[in-house]
């Protein structure tokens, strides 16, 4: 329904011109319908539907027509009770984002050495490459289901294939803010159309900026890679409003953001007349947004700026919220088996260390920074002291305000100004996610500075704020990372006090994800580590350590799990034992369990990482660096747990479809090569090419599991692998008198293998 609301029939005069009167006529139903689909919970439903891809091909032409069209001449302003080209166009554009999240950290747009991202972006090229393979393939589309539904067929919506280049503003656009991302702005000539377009900008919103009496339009020249030679008056001219078409307008933005941000930087504007100029290019264009957001988002990951007091004076205090929060996240992790450190201490003995620390070291030598690093030694912090007592000039009065990186207060006091009004939703759909995200992005520990503030203005957002802040200690800390990880595996596998049996005890997804996160009198203790991961996992930065933790932990649950079987009953007599079956039953779900985490935490590239080398590099290394003296059953559950991890993070990625519509996807076509490569590795050890160093129960568990498992579930896979390969496989198989496995991988194989299988059948 959205998607036919949202794309109405264009009249037979299919000139730009007549398109363009077309979308006028319905400014005031698209406006409605826009502000309808942009409340918070909109992108969820979308995705849950599988609707993304379709919402955003019918939110482009909308964007491309009405970022066309310039405003009326008197327009002042887009957040009142009127619909104008602005508005409709803002809520078009700002709900676009929100679809393929342009605002998530910049170092997630970085390329890694195998030319793919460091995690799967839902970008928009993405978004257009989904909703063209449903057309082609008709039968994939979440939408065939619904086709009769009440609501009529939804093969009425236009299904055309569309393409970035037939919206040239936006790819302009789009272009633009990519290379907003990846580097600092150049310098403008005076003569450049954008410059012009930037001064306009600057005039308007810096009209009323004033410091010490001097009208602060030269703010531009503080920076020589900014606008320059923008020198306002005070005269009526410098008043007037651009009257440009949005794209324009968005064009010359990011210019008009560093000029203002440098200009605070060195003092020619105050922390206030940025805020109010920030808040008043919103207010003319929301869309501005955007701009606003990426530009500082990057800014905030290049660390480049200087931290800035959060006294209450210049900037906004979190004032006693920021320690309460604080300590409610501490509470929270602690229940979920994970200790953090304090990112703000407050306490005496911290003031009575530095004062001692100042006697101390000014008796021994005058340099500042040695002192700051004696501080940072003994409080085991010196990534956050250091930059403290340097940038602040730490006295010994006053101790130690919270501090954000420029951009990143300049930020947060920008989202503090919005109403929480409904008619601003589309507004504050961005800017939530896009603080979480800029504050995970930053190496420096801004969310519980950026939650009390927001708990200060919405006092019942309190507990929602809190579970957005128990992110932070994760993006900076891999100890808490580790003790995470452990937790979930911990609670998944722990035992009932009735219960003396590791095996039959209560256990399972329940204890890792909990029953509830909220009760009658706020958050419920102790919190699941499951449901904790979920939310932080994608605020891990070192997704390589994730790996080998996970893998670890698989390794070590299947070693308890075989100590737990042998433990049980007398030593020599197994019929005293449960059966073996179900500490392998056990094993397999740990396996699940590990490449859910995995999935969810690295996503494709991070099972192609452990496809190609973490596993293999873990099967090539010394006995002692896995387990010592694991004993057989614990070598045999080892190499069980870590083939059904293996299989279960290809299965959950790639599927068992070899045909699959969204095959062309980059990530997905990955997949021969990454499992071949694999196959090549077990082909390599099996022919005595290469030499392993784990025990060899465990690989041949291994290798038994996991070609079974392929053999069984994915067999679709084998017509990618080489023959050579599948061939000495078999050979190998065949020595540990696993003949009908080798047989069946051959099978499986395709046409290339039928002579391989016959002259196996005749030995």
């Amino acid at each position: 329904m959205v998607v036919k609301l949202l794309s109405p029939p264009l009249p037979s005069d299919s000139s730009l011109q007549g398109s363009m009167s077309h979308y006028l006529s319905q400014k005031s139903t698209l406006n409605a319908i826009l502000l309808g689909v942009s409340y918070v919970d909109a992108v969820h439903i979308f995705s849950l539907y599988g609707m993304v891809p379709d919402v955003a091909a019918a939110l482009m032409p909308l964007c491309e027509a009405f970022g066309s069209m310039p405003p009326p001449s008197n327009h002042r302003s887009t957040i009142v009770d009127e619909t104008s080209v602005y508005s409709v166009f803002s809520c078009a554009f700002l709900c676009l984002l929100r679809l393929w999240k342009f605002y998530k950290p910049p170092q997630e747009y970085c390329l890694a050495g195998r030319g793919g991202s460091v995690r799967l972006e839902l970008t928009l090229d993405y978004l257009v490459l989904m909703h063209n393979s449903r057309i082609e393939f008709p039968n994939s589309s979440a939408t065939s289901t619904n086709s009769g539904s009440s609501t009529g067929s939804f093969d009425e919506v236009p299904t055309q294939p569309i393409y970035i280049d037939s919206f040239p503003k936006l790819r302009a656009w789009y272009i633009q803010n990519q290379a907003c991302i990846a580097s600092t702005l150049s310098g403008l000539g005076n003569t450049n159309p954008v410059h012009q377009v930037a001064n306009k900008i600057l005039s308007m919103i810096c009209r009323k900026m004033t410091k010490s009496g001097v009208v602060s339009g030269n703010l531009s020249s503080a920076s020589s890679s900014s606008v320059s030679g923008s020198s306002l008056s005070t005269s009526d001219d410098s008043y007037q409003r651009p009257t440009l078409p949005a794209w324009e307008f968005l064009e010359a933005v990011p210019y008009v953001l560093e000029a203002v941000l440098t200009a605070c930087y060195h003092g020619r504007i105050s922390s206030r007349d940025m805020t109010t100029s920030l808040r008043d290019l919103v207010d003319f264009l929301p869309a501005s947004l955007a701009a606003i957001v990426s530009y500082f988002s990057a800014e905030i990951t290049r660390g480049i700026w200087k931290a800035v007091p959060m006294n209450g004076t210049e900037w906004p205090s979190p004032g006693a919220a920021l320690h309460s929060i604080e300590d409610e996240v501490k509470e929270i992790l602690a229940s979920a088996g994970v200790q953090i450190h304090s990112c703000y201490p407050r306490t005496a003995c911290f003031l009575f260390l530095c004062i001692n620390l100042v006697a101390l070291v000014h008796t021994m030598c005058d340099s500042l920074q040695v002192f700051s690093i004696i501080v940072a030694e003994n409080l085991h912090q010196y990534l956050y002291y250091s930059v403290l007592i340097e940038n602040f000039h730490f006295t010994l009065a006053g101790g130690v305000p919270p501090m954000l990186p420029l951009p990143m207060a300049a930020l947060v006091s920008l989202t503090i100004t919005f109403k929480l009004d409904r008619s601003l939703d589309y507004i504050h759909g961005i800017i939530g996610q896009a603080l979480e995200n800029c504050a995970g992005g930053s190496s420096w520990p801004s969310m519980p500075i950026i939650g009390a503030l927001w708990t200060q203005k919405v006092r019942r957002w309190h507990d929602f704020i809190v579970l957005s802040c128990i992110r932070s200690p994760f993006g900076r800390d891999k100890d808490a990372v580790a003790q995470l990880i452990q937790s979930c595996f911990s609670s998944f596998l722990r035992s009932s006090p009735s219960s003396g049996s590791d095996i039959t005890a209560s256990r399972g997804v329940g204890a890792l994800m909990g029953e509830s996160i909220t009760g009658h009198q706020g958050l419920h203790f102790p919190m699941a580590p499951g449901f904790i991961y979920l939310r932080t996992c994608r605020t891990f930065h070192d997704t390589y350590f994730v790996s080998e933790m996970i893998l670890r932990q698989v390794i070590d649950c299947s070693h308890k799990l075989a100590n737990g079987w042998s433990s049980n009953g007398p030593p020599h007599l197994k019929s005293g034992r449960p059966p073996l079956s179900g500490a392998a039953s056990m094993a397999s779900q740990v396996a699940m369990l590990g490449a859910g985490l995995l999935c969810v935490a690295g996503g494709p590239l991070l099972v192609q990482v452990l496809y190609e080398e973490t596993l293999p590099t873990l099967l090539l290394s010394a006995q002692e660096q896995m387990l010592e003296d694991p004993g057989p059953v614990a070598s045999t559950l080892q190499g069980y747990a870590m083939a059904n991890m293996l299989f279960f993070c290809g299965s959950l990625l790639w599927g068992s479809e070899k045909t699959s519509p969204i095959m062309k996807l980059s990530f997905l076509s990955r997949r021969p090569r990454v499992v071949g490569t694999h196959m090549d590795f077990i082909a390599g050890v099996l022919d005595g090419h290469i030499l392993l160093g784990c025990d060899p129960g465990t690989w041949k568990a291994y290798v038994s599991c996991f070609v079974f498992l392929v053999v069984k579930f994915v067999p679709t896979w084998l017509r990618d692998i080489k023959l050579d390969t599948l061939k000495k496989i078999a050979v190998g198989l065949r020595s540990w008198h696993e003949h009908d496995l080798a047989l069946s991988l051959l099978e499986r194989g395709g046409p290339k293998t039928i002579s391989a299988v016959v002259e196996t059948l005749l030995q």
